[in-house]
């Protein structure tokens, strides 16, 4: 971060903050990797990835999060950027509190408060960072790389932030052998389970084996270092050691840097290889809200061209539906709503560091089971997050509401009006689902009433239909490939087709599948929008208020000299169906709305 006015160069004028005035405890975001103070002014977390892997962009997430402190007339700044929580008088504790989430803490980011005295000058800070990124050669493919994560801090019950007694007061089990002031944390399992997709998203399920092209930490005030180990060879596969400040004027006690290891060549483990993470802090004095957590990069294996990284997908009008790869009533799952507690996956758990059932149900500010929790952010049902803890209770009532309002969407994420919801661009609309960082929410699960979709045994086929056509384009359509074309462009033109009537399936598909009239009237309905908004990649939010795509004929021959859709003579219609031939004005098939392509960076 940086202070002044720039100058035309964008570089002169402006000199760097000290980390003692302003305090990144940490930044959250896509584009540059977030740390915290430990990585700014550091080149190494960000680094160039040798060839011929790269980062490719298109899914950086909308928003950036910034938790900055203002350190300018503090004294205790170590209480201070650690978060630590305070009497009613203001005192900083060193014994647990209760925060409004019901969690008992010393500290934490719940705790954060203002610490500074000082009203003014104002002072404008910018943030100034560079992205390396080169465009996709012809014939020079990428290799696109992952960013894994893990957590020290279940190791002690706890999710991102954990506390370091005063060495007297750890526990046995945490006390390094060699040195009874460190407290050594280690969490043990296979890497496939330790480790999670982008940041603490989705299970393992990458390459079998992982070829590591980075390691990057993040640690807070009073750190050692962290170390994951291989369990088989007991060699240390990445180490990040904290390095501290020494200037008084600029960052004298401060972590400023955590060593990172980058290797030109990958280093090669098995996915289900047993590893060891491990941390280890300074418990000469209380630590509160200080965190341990892994960013690994690593090869996803998968090549990607230039015409792949396109951020929009062809879609384009087939000779005719092939019915084989759609869904068939043999195929479809059509499952009881599983009972489980879902707090540990929710943003309570993720941000509010509640992540236990019997705390949350417990807490003062919860009416218990079949209730709710209430907070300054709003109110969550109970049930909603900790079904499982209580007893797995029916549906309050068989009645067709719009439960938004009551969601971690809204109490969390801000989005409580089903109009703002369904329409978003991360939402696939009515019958379709919400896609996030934090997993995907079917959009009638929650906003039934505003769909017009109340759950009857139509609705639940027709929903298992849906699902299993998302699910296929969503496992497909990660990039550009011909694969992903083609399934859009059979949904696309299953679509219309099944709209004129015209591609009803022969007597031997209807006696073999006899759902597949429903499987038809929903590809009717839905067929068209679901492969446009599927041929949008990356994030929706890029391609709001671009141009519209023109659906074509796949190839030429499939016009008529009058510029009409010649549609497919379909050998396997019905007897009596006699419109085989039939065309279809073109202005009345494309009348469509999709992005335009754009040329994908990395």
């Amino acid at each position: 971060f940086v202070a002044g006015d720039p100058g035309p160069d964008g570089i002169s004028g402006v000199t760097a903050v000290p980390i003692n005035q302003l305090y990144v405890h940490h930044l959250s975001g896509s584009v540059i990797l977030g740390q915290g103070t430990e990585g700014i002014r550091q080149s190494a977390p960000d680094a160039e990835f040798p060839e011929p892997y790269g980062l490719l962009s298109g899914e950086e997430g909308d928003l950036m999060i910034f938790h900055i402190i203002d350190l300018r007339n503090v004294t205790d700044w170590l209480d201070c950027i650690e978060c630590r929580c305070r009497d009613g008088n203001g005192t900083y504790l060193d014994v647990s509190t209760t925060n409004e989430f019901g969690v008992t803490t010393t500290g934490g980011v719940d705790c954060c408060t203002n610490c500074t005295t000082a009203t003014g000058p104002t002072i404008d800070y910018r943030m100034r960072y560079n992205v390396s990124y080169f465009d996709i050669e012809e014939d020079e493919p990428v290799t696109n790389v992952l960013m894994l994560t893990a957590d020290i801090s279940p190791a002690v019950g706890k999710n991102i932030e954990f506390d370091v007694p005063q060495f007297q007061d750890i526990p046995e089990s945490q006390i390094k052998p060699d040195n009874p002031v460190i407290q050594r944390l280690e969490r043990v399992g296979p890497f496939n389970t330790l480790f999670k997709h982008d940041f603490f998203g989705k299970d393992y399920h990458g390459p079998e084996t992982v070829r590591i092209l980075r390691c990057v930490g993040h640690l807070h005030v009073a750190a050692v270092g962290m170390w994951l180990e291989d369990m088989t060879t007991g060699q240390t596969i990445c180490a990040g050691i904290g390095q501290y400040g020494t200037d008084p004027e600029e960052d004298k006690g401060f972590l400023n840097a955590i060593t990172v290891d980058t290797f030109e060549v990958p280093k090669e483990i098995p996915a289900d290889r047993l590893v060891r993470l491990v941390t280890e802090y300074d418990a000469t004095i209380l630590h509160t809200g200080v965190m341990g957590m892994w960013f690994l990069f690593a090869s996803s294996e998968e090549e990607v061209t230039k015409e792949e990284a396109a951020l929009t997908v062809d879609v384009c009008i087939l000779p005719s539906c092939d019915y084989d790869v759609l869904p068939t009533e043999d195929s479809l799952t059509i499952e009881e709503k599983e009972c489980v507690d879902e707090l540990p996956n929710s943003p309570i758990c993720k941000f509010g560091n509640v992540c236990d059932c019997e705390d949350f149900v417990n807490a003062p500010e919860s009416t218990g089971c079949n209730g709710v929790y209430t907070s300054a952010m709003g109110e969550v049902k109970i049930n909603s997050v900790c079904n499982l803890y209580c007893g797995c209770p029916p549906p309050e009532s068989s009645g067709c509401e719009d439960t938004l309002a009551s969601t971690p969407s809204c109490t969390f994420g801000g989005l409580c009006e089903c109009e703002d919801f369904v329409n978003a661009p991360e939402s696939t609309g009515c019958g379709g689902k919400y896609s996030s960082d934090f997993g995907d929410i079917m959009i009638n699960d929650v906003c039934p009433s505003y769909c017009g979709a109340c759950p009857d045994d139509s609705t639940v086929q027709t929903e298992a239909i849906l699902k299993q056509i998302e699910d296929k384009l969503g496992e497909t359509c990660h990039f550009a490939t011909s694969e992903c074309q083609f399934l859009l462009s059979n949904l696309y033109t299953c679509s219309i087709l099944f709209e004129n009537d015209q591609s009803a399936a022969s007597p031997s598909v209807r006696q073999q599948d006899s759902g597949f009239d429903q499987i038809k009237t929903v590809v009717r309905d839905n067929g068209r929008r679901l492969a446009l908004e599927y041929a949008k990649l990356g994030r929706g939010s890029i391609h709001v208020g671009q141009e519209e795509q023109e659906i074509t004929a796949c190839t030429p021959e499939e016009e008529d000299a009058d510029g009409s859709l010649r549609l497919p003579d379909d050998e396997n219609l019905d007897d009596e169906d006699d419109s085989a031939g039939e065309t279809l004005p073109l202005s009345f098939v494309f009348m469509l709305l999709i992005s335009t392509a754009f040329s994908q960076l990395v």
